[in-house]
């Protein structure tokens, strides 16, 4: 019980207190640390990148060599050794980019994990929101309830009521006050959800306004903003990055030509004891490698068919989700209106029963009939603007619609 009044308490206090969308998805942003694990991804292939490029530069080694056997004496031979690769088939170009296209495909998935993080951030934000209004009108109907009954409960001890009509308005107070319970849980419930995902304050309750204007959406703008998906933009990555992976392993049947020296630190001897440096040309072509190279291309084309289904299949997905939020969203609206003038010709019915209750022309029963009436239909009327508002702010945010 006493959550139950610490939640009245705090949905009563001054609006600074309150917290809105746009610092829940801030602070969940901030709390899920999407940006600092990608970072830490892409300074991991930023690394990549380094050790892809150094298959374009000379390598320098310092190299001691000493021999001797039962004929020969002792020898010694030091030098400073450089290679370079002069041709490789363009397998380091390839290997480049191939690095340069998983960094731009950490950018698209770091936009995805954000992207879903905000969408959950805006579902516990109106989740809570609701349960919040929910919370407020039972809380009125506990009140309207408890009126009720303080009224009969009078009008029964002069004998202008039945004992039975009074034992009706406990009973609807009863049910009121189990109702609010539940609310409560549910309440309790959503806030603790924001409180972890979002690290709000337990003493704070979220606010949006619900009377003003929903957005009109163009379907075929959002068709054509949904191609900039970030996750369809990684799947499009994942094919290129397959097919320079193809490239690469049909690369291994070209020739090599790779250039070395050394550079005699001491003096040499036998027929080379005149020669303190050399410089070769080294030519290699693969002839037989028991068909690994072609393995490995089938390998890469069984995988370049496997990413562009991957591809269509993701974009048959985000077509129908986007299709259903879209039609989810156009029955929120279209039910606005009617759930409107509903709720006005409620309202005006309830306050009109009490008018002839008064007068002894109906029972306490209809009174606690066009009661539960009219607070249904706000209760519904309120749910439905918040699934439609929800619905606008993932569609907005999805597809980047301002």
């Amino acid at each position: 019980m006493k959550s139950l009044i610490f939640i009245a308490f705090s949905l009563c206090l001054d609006h600074t207190y309150a917290y809105n969308l746009e610092q829940v998805i801030v602070n969940s942003l901030e709390k899920s640390e999407v940006e600092k694990i990608n970072n830490s991804k892409l300074k991991a292939l930023e690394a990549d990148k380094v050790s892809a490029k150094s298959g374009l530069h000379p390598k320098i080694y310092f190299k001691s060599q000493i021999t001797k056997n039962e004929n020969i004496a002792k020898s010694e031979t030091h030098s400073i050794y450089l290679t370079q690769n002069i041709y490789k088939g363009g397998k380091d170009l390839a290997s480049i980019n191939l690095a340069n296209n998983s960094i731009e495909a950490i950018s698209f998935s770091d936009k995805s994990e954000i992207l879903n993080v905000k969408i959950n951030a805006i579902t516990y934000f109106f989740q809570a929101f609701s349960n919040k209004l929910e919370f407020q009108n039972l809380k009125l109907l506990e009140k309207q309830s408890l009126d009720r009954v303080q009224e009969i409960a009078s009008r029964t001890k002069i004998g202008r009521s039945r004992s039975q009509e009074l034992l009706s308005a406990k009973a609807q107070l009863a049910s009121v006050k189990a109702q609010l319970l539940n609310a409560e849980g549910n309440y309790l419930e959503s806030q603790k959800k924001l409180i972890d995902f979002a690290g709000v304050s337990e003493s704070d309750f979220p606010e949006f306004d619900i009377n003003q204007s929903l957005k009109v959406f163009d379907l075929k703008r959002l068709e054509e903003a949904l191609l900039n998906r970030p996750e369809l933009k990684n799947k499009k990555l994942k094919i290129e990055e397959q097919q320079i992976n193809l490239d690469l392993n049909k690369r291994s049947h070209y020739p090599t030509v790779d250039l070395s020296s050394n550079y005699y630190l001491k003096e040499r001897t036998g027929i080379y004891r005149n020669s303190s440096w050399d410089v070769a040309i080294t030519l290699s072509m693969p002839i037989y490698e028991g068909y690994s190279t072609d393995a490995k291309i089938q390998n890469s084309m069984a995988k370049n068919l496997e990413a562009e289904l991957n591809y269509n299949s993701t974009l048959l997905s985000l077509k129908l989700d986007l299709h259903s939020k879209y039609e989810n969203f156009k029955r929120y609206q279209n039910q606005e209106e009617a759930f409107s003038e509903a709720l006005e010709l409620s309202k005006k019915n309830y306050e009109e029963s009490l008018k002839d209750y008064r007068l002894g022309l109906i029972s306490h029963l209809d009174v606690l009939t066009s009661l539960n009436q009219y607070l249904d239909l706000k209760r519904n009327t309120e749910k439905n603007k918040v699934l439609a508002f929800m619905s606008q702010k993932i569609l907005e945010t999805s597809y980047e619609i301002e």
